[in-house]
């Protein structure tokens, strides 16, 4: 078990921290492009000269430089510098034709689909026509019509509006969410008034490629939906192989979510790491009987290199979602990591897969799945580090295998409690148990099931049918034992919306356990001082005064169409009048998304 013990000081490690700090702080100075470059001009005068010198100072330029990138990298995604023709610029115009191409899957939500759509032209209601940049969210409404495919040019009637915020406290900017992505206005139409132009020869290879993966994913996510008579464990098995996970009930997310395995609904690195071993293992085995790969010692190698081709395909296969794209980049760096016997130095190679996430999409680091990923490999190391004394857990029996991944369950959600407790406002007590039990059944049994009923339905569909029966049944399993564990009192717990600062806190103290426990009594000095500005700074003077008045108060809820209230006596009693809501159509949901949010 060296992988862990060397020691955890990569200099990619820093260069991480210093990129992610950057760009932090560029979200946080929004609109200060400008206010960088005195800095860098400073830098250069103290440490360029200085630099063929003194390697030191070489290192701590380029974490300033690395800084710099960051915070540049994210002020030009938050405050771009738009052209006049831009989409931004044509909001609130009545029913003008707009012609675009299609740049994303086609989202299915039951009652609409999504696509993302790069504008091209826009025809004003005068006749006047204009060529136009960027990208809209289009919702598209019906059944029947030919549904556009990516790469496909559509045009259609519509009104394009702005993104709009719900204005609470606390509230998700779903506006600065889509201009991260740059998206920059939404419109929806009948998918009988969209038009297609394209023509066979405009398609690209590329397009053409990623039509056939998509339509190989909707064939076989309807055929696992008919071969299972549409019920809920055929619709997770449809998600957890294809990624279309809008058909799934929301009562059985909740459910996943209070037994702390919500993350096996949603395409992963859990997903890719299994998928990247089970081809892996299979690779491997094959060549192992190609003497001379054996005997140059090129067979692992080999192995490792081929496997990246079945991995993107199912990242591709699967949706191809920022999580998976985040996914598989860390899964690719670690391969060759592996490939290249560099995989005792696991915290670099994370380090770096870290550097190219945020150098491709500096707004990952904003992204749950991005936090979540990282804070449960960091802790995995760190925690696993702490038991190299405890050599059998390393060894190549049952039990220490058992041992190990409990061990490894534990440490991923010491590292992860925090952070979802903020975001989902729920923390699950049988997660260790959970996890134990069901990422096995579902990792090592389900999903390499689904993957070769994948690979022989269009060929097989009788055996295909029947693998997919047998994994419905193992997921109904699943989730009456889903079921059985979350009606145990107290197995599941509401919290709070913890404030970043205290999230700090809490990442404080678990930090300052595996120092103790290591023996880096400066380290904790260092992390107990910090702790204690926190502590000061998060209940100062100001917030300790702000105790419970006396007087009715009633707080006026932003719900899109109507408003709702919350009145608060001075007995401590809490009435909600009115929930707000949409039309029929819409499948948002304001008193899961937006009322409960700010009650907890």
């Amino acid at each position: 078990m060296k992988t862990f013990f060397k020691p955890l000081k990569p200099a990619s490690l820093f260069i991480f921290i210093s990129l992610m700090a950057g760009i932090l702080t560029g979200n946080h100075l929004f609109n200060n492009k400008g206010s960088v470059f005195p800095f860098i001009f400073l830098l250069g005068i103290l440490f360029f000269p200085a630099c063929f010198f003194n390697k030191k100072k070489l290192f701590v330029l380029i974490l300033s430089l690395t800084f710099i990138f960051g915070y540049l990298s994210i002020q030009i995604r938050l405050n771009p510098d738009l052209p006049a023709n831009h989409i931004s610029n044509f909001h609130d115009l009545k029913k003008v034709t707009i012609t675009g191409k299609v740049v994303s899957f086609t989202k299915d939500y039951g009652k609409k689909r999504k696509i993302t759509l790069l504008c091209q032209t826009i025809k004003l209601k005068n006749g006047l026509k204009k060529n136009i940049t960027g990208r809209i969210n289009l919702s598209v409404y019906g059944l029947s019509g030919n549904v556009p495919q990516f790469g496909d040019i559509i045009m259609f009637q519509a009104s394009i509006k702005p993104v709009r915020n719900f204005m609470n406290p606390g509230a998700f900017d779903y506006e600065r969410f889509l201009k991260l992505k740059g998206i920059y206005g939404t419109a929806y139409t009948d998918i009988r008034k969209i038009k297609i132009l394209t023509r066979m020869d405009q398609i690209t290879c590329f397009s053409k490629l990623i039509r056939k993966i998509e339509k190989l994913r909707t064939n076989y996510y309807y055929f696992i939906l008919n071969s299972s008579e549409n019920s809920t464990p055929g619709k997770i098995l449809a998600s957890l192989i294809t990624g279309k996970k809008q058909a799934i009930p929301l009562d059985v997310r909740d459910l996943f979510s209070k037994a702390g395995i919500s993350h096996l609904l949603a395409i992963s690195g859990l997903h890719l790491s299994i998928v990247c071993t089970l081809f892996f293992s299979f690779l491997y085995t094959v060549l192992s009987f190609i003497p001379g790969l054996v005997i140059q010692g090129r067979a692992k190698k080999t192995a490792g290199i081929l496997t990246i081709v079945p991995l993107v395909f199912y990242a591709v296969f699967s949706g191809f979602s920022p999580s998976t794209q985040r996914a598989l980049i860390m899964i690719i760096v670690l391969l060759f990591s592996f490939i290249s016997e560099k995989e005792k130095d696991i915290l670099s190679s994370l380090s770096v897969a870290g550097i190219l996430i945020l150098i491709i999409n500096p707004a990952a680091v904003f992204s749950i799945s991005f936090q979540l990923s990282f804070a449960a490999v960091i802790f995995i190391i760190y925690g696993l580090s702490l038991l190299k004394n405890f050599s059998f857990m390393f060894k190549k029996t049952l039990l220490a295998k058992i041992s190990l991944m409990i061990c490894v369950t534990f440490f991923a959600g010491m590292g992860t409690l925090p952070l979802v407790a903020h975001y989902f406002n729920i923390i699950s007590t049988i997660a260790l148990i959970s996890n134990c039990i069901f990422i096995p059944l579902t990792g090592f049994i389900v999903l390499p099931s689904g993957l070769f009923s994948l690979g022989c339905f269009s060929f097989f569909p009788l055996a295909a049918g029947f693998i997919i029966s047998f994994c419905c049944d193992l997921i109904a399993f699943t989730i009456k034992a889903c079921e059985f564990l979350v009606s145990i009192p107290y197995s599941w717990l509401r919290t709070i919306t913890f404030n970043w600062n205290e999230i700090a806190l809490i990442y404080l103290g678990l930090i300052s356990i595996f120092l103790v426990l290591k023996g880096h009594k400066k380290f904790f000095v260092l992390i107990v001082t910090i702790a204690s500005l926190l502590i000061i700074f998060n209940f100062s003077p100001e917030k300790l005064k702000k105790t419970p008045g006396t007087n009715l108060t009633i707080t006026i809820l932003d719900v899109g169409q109507g408003s709702s209230a919350l009145i608060q006596t001075p007995e401590g009693i809490n009435i909600l009048v009115d929930g707000g809501g949409f039309s029929d159509i819409s499948t948002f949901d304001t008193g899961r998304f937006i009322i409960a949010p700010y009650l907890w």
